[in-house]
């Protein structure tokens, strides 16, 4: 194992990749992880495996803020995402994440480096939604087609701010196809039915689809056999009501809150998300590697972002130490033997491609509504990790519950716009 580190610990970022026990790996590569560490100055870690305890053990050294795994697509797999989320609770004795963490991949090195420096967007202007968003959620134009519509109805909203309804027939996938191309948006949310190849319309109106590595319009064709949970495999799509996405311009964000499995990886390379992280031009994608229970970290991934201001990256650590805390701080007894199940399913059940370090967020709307009626609770990241982290000052009625990386604002009053001042830890 090597190590090449700076002052900057606590803030910096630690790149991990096991490059060196491939005698062939692509030159590509490499420069994926000198970029990622030339650009912040801080530490590189390689190792014969991105699940061990050298890992861990370096991580106990350096207390990197940040942790990136560089990582080939042949290397990626659910199971090792699985670990790796394991792994990064091990630096120290409470059971919270001990970083903010992510994976730097993509179909070619090419497109793993546009991951990796991430120039745009920062700030949200567009959406694409497959799921209800509030109209106000940003200035700029958003299309939803959403279940929470009668079947075929969908809206949008222009440039200028107007919004109106619209009711198609049949396949709506359509619908998607012309607003991924007309608005090229910067941040795409999906909910309903999918799988590592498809993601399918609300009411099981068509596809998107993951063809030849390109986003296409497919019919409701069965991509995915719903009793078993299954995807049908040996399915090539063809034929007039194939529509071929066009290449977006703009880099993307995308948040599958509600999405089974679209965010893992199969190794004949026919899935959703290498498809998004190279045609689509999407630098952060949270979503899950296996099938969902309630979307407990989905949603409030959702939430943090929409609602609560927070960064993506952020917003998905936030989400994950919340159920953490759910599971192994809070009394068990507050929650039903069918909610304890779908947290545990949860834990391991998500992963973060993009660069984590990398802040991209929607405009500043202190507790929008979601697309969820129950809120989470507030959740303030710190800049440093600080082991007996405490709460010195907090206003009255403030319910703070504190951990060496974050708090978490459990119950409060009333909230004022500066309510993060009014704070005080030491």
């Amino acid at each position: 194992m090597r190590h090449e580190s700076c002052a900057r610990f606590y803030a910096g970022m630690m790149v991990v990749a096991a490059l060196a026990a491939k005698d062939a790996s692509p030159g590509g590569w490499r420069e994926v992880v000198a970029a990622l560490v030339e650009e912040r100055g801080d530490m590189v870690c390689e190792v014969d495996s991105l699940v061990s305890d050298e890992i861990v053990d370096a991580m106990r050294l350096q207390r990197p803020r940040y942790v990136a795994f560089v990582m080939l697509p042949e290397e990626l797999n659910g199971q090792t995402i699985q670990k790796i989320r394991r792994m990064m609770c091990r630096v120290d004795d409470d059971p919270f994440d001990d970083a903010i963490w992510g994976v730097v991949t993509g179909p070619t090195a090419e497109d793993a480096m546009r991951v990796a420096l991430c120039r745009a967007p920062t700030t949200i202007t567009s959406v694409l939604a497959t799921t209800g968003v509030d109209e106000q959620l940003v200035d700029g134009p958003i299309t939803v087609i959403s279940d929470a519509n009668p079947p075929g109805e969908w809206w949008a909203k222009s440039k200028d701010g107007s919004a109106c309804r619209h009711s198609t027939t049949g396949d709506v996938s359509r619908v998607f196809a012309d607003a991924w191309d007309s608005l090229d948006p910067d941040l795409l949310l999906t909910s309903s039915h999918a799988s590592e190849r498809n993601l399918e319309m609300p009411f099981g109106r068509g596809n998107i689809a993951s063809v030849n590595g390109v986003f296409a319009t497919v019919e409701n064709l069965g991509m995915i056999d719903y009793s078993t949970g299954q995807a049908i495999e040996g399915l090539t799509p063809s034929g007039a009501a194939m529509r071929q996405l066009s290449a977006p311009k703009r880099e993307k964000v995308w948040v599958a809150a509600g999405n089974c499995l679209i965010a893992n990886h199969k190794p004949d390379g026919s899935d959703m998300i290498m498809c998004a992280l190279g045609f689509g031009k999407v630098n952060q994608f949270v979503g899950y590697i296996k099938t969902t229970w309630f979307g407990e970290i989905g949603w409030n991934t959702w939430r943090y972002f929409a609602s609560y201001g927070l960064p993506l990256n952020e917003s998905w650590y936030a989400a994950n130490q919340l159920l953490i805390k759910k599971l192994l701080v809070d009394d068990p007894s507050t929650h039903d033997e069918s909610t304890q199940a779908g947290l545990v399913w949860d834990f391991d059940g998500t992963v973060f491609y993009g660069n984590p370090r990398r802040r991209v967020s929607i405009p500043s709307r202190e507790r929008l509504a979601a697309s969820q009626e129950v809120d989470a609770p507030l959740f303030l990241v710190f800049d440093d990790s600080k082991p007996g982290r405490r709460l010195v000052s907090a206003p009255d009625g403030f319910e703070v519950f504190v951990a060496d990386d974050f708090a978490i604002i459990t119950s409060w009053p009333n909230l004022a716009p500066n309510w993060r001042k009014s704070l005080i830890f030491e």
